[in-house]
């Protein structure tokens, strides 16, 4: 009896639907081959890795956290009385990140850090961690930074987490930077341990020469004159000059968070400081006063070539109006009209860069 083609019985055992077994188990073997190669291919992290990878960063066991640099020199803009209450806090802030990794997330590894801004855990180590782009946004709970995984034998990067946002959800300027440094606990831990991230030792950017990765603007100091206290109503010259130091961090800070935010932002921290070399543009101001009655700040500024000390722009002295139907107390009149300058140099920049 004829059998129909879709009938899998066959007189000959030895054969399967006209073809023989040995044909149907050689394709089947090359199907499931292709498919366990297609399988091993993953999606895009949320970091990169050089191309032509081998191996994982679960393969180092000796990691060494670098500084997250918190800036010192912002004190005053964070309601700190010295710049050495906010050092020591940014101590304990990196202490916290470090022994929080070593208890918790990566227990299993051997985890030292660095105790200061320039150390760096080459020797010794498997992997060395550096932290860039460091920008605390208190007013949304936001704290930003990127993470370089390095080989710590051949000084190159190995995996990139960019400038990320971590939400640190607590009440208090230290106990939302404690949750949020969890956070970027976490985002460690998941990409070493968890995540089949894949890396290539030996290979990669090399870190030699401290090659910046952004260009580097230097923001000038913003003088309103302290000697000008008592028309302002403050009860020393003292009070004016914390407040004066407070209004250029917010400025500077502003700068780097939410307008010039692919550069790397520097800033003065008085009037006598100029030092901008090193940095390819330089921000000068000018010509400053504050006109309470129209609640304006003045000034005029100037965009001059870090490398050749030349301006490149000269922008008069305009007003910018703080006061606004949402606007009230002298500082936040300050902080509005320095947004409005923010914007404008923001602009300037964006034009000359073309």
């Amino acid at each position: 009896m004829k059998l129909p083609f879709w009938d899998v019985r066959c007189a000959d055992k030895e054969k399967v639907m006209g073809f023989s077994k040995k044909s149907v188990l050689l394709s089947l073997s090359i199907l499931i081959v292709f498919f366990l190669m297609g399988s091993t291919i993953l999606p895009a992290k949320a970091g990169h890795a050089p191309e032509d990878t081998t191996g994982q960063l679960n393969s180092y066991n000796k990691i060494f956290f670098g500084w997250v640099d918190f800036d010192k020199n912002l004190w005053s803009l964070y309601g700190y009385s010295s710049m050495e209450d906010w050092s020591n806090v940014i101590d304990q802030l990196n202490n916290v990140l470090q022994a929080s990794c070593k208890t918790q997330h990566l227990s299993k590894k051997s985890i030292k850090g660095a105790v200061k801004k320039d150390d760096k855990g080459y020797a010794g180590n498997d992997l060395y961690l550096e932290f860039s782009d460091v920008k605390i946004d208190y007013d949304n709970y936001h704290l930003y930074l990127a993470i370089d995984f390095i080989d710590a034998k051949t000084q190159k990067i190995v995996y990139s987490i960019p400038r990320t946002m971590y939400y640190g959800s607590a009440w208090g300027f230290e106990n939302f930077l404690k949750a949020a440094l969890e956070k970027v606990n976490e985002t460690i831990a998941k990409t070493i341990l968890t995540e089949s991230v894949e890396m290539s030792a030996g290979r990669g950017q090399s870190t030699a020469g401290n090659v910046q990765s952004k260009d580097s603007v230097f923001i000038g100091w913003i003088d309103l004159h302290p000697e000008n206290w008592a028309l302002y109503d403050f009860r020393s010259q003292q009070d004016w000059e914390v407040m004066i130091n407070r209004l250029n961090n917010y400025f500077q800070s502003q700068c780097g968070l939410k307008y010039l935010i692919d550069k790397e932002i520097k800033g003065a921290v008085s009037e006598k400081d100029t030092n901008f070399a090193g940095n390819k543009l330089y921000v000068k101001f000018s010509d400053v006063r504050f006109d309470d009655k129209k609640n304006s700040l003045y000034l005029a500024f100037e965009v001059i070539d870090g490398e050749t000390q030349k301006s490149l722009i000269k922008i008069p002295q305009s007003g910018y109006k703080g006061k606004s139907l949402t606007t009230w107390g002298f500082e936040n009149i300050l902080k509005k009209s320095l947004e409005k300058v923010n914007i404008k140099l923001n602009k300037v920049i964006e034009n000359l860069e073309g």
